[in-house]
């Protein structure tokens, strides 16, 4: 995280880019935190932005 917090990440489902100008940016994921797949104890939407050139 931005503060550097570490969690542990169950799940990162459906990934997809958004682009700006022809190049991606952002990454945006569902996740969910916990100890095994599909066993989670929450869920949200992040956005990472991606490195430019």
């Amino acid at each position: 995280m931005d503060d550097g917090t570490v969690t542990r990440q169950a799940n990162l489902e459906r990934p997809f880019l958004l682009f700006e100008n022809g190049k991606p940016t952002h990454l945006f994921a569902a996740k969910g935190s916990g100890d095994k797949p599909y066993q989670v104890d929450k869920t949200w939407n992040m956005v990472m932005p991606l490195k430019q050139d």
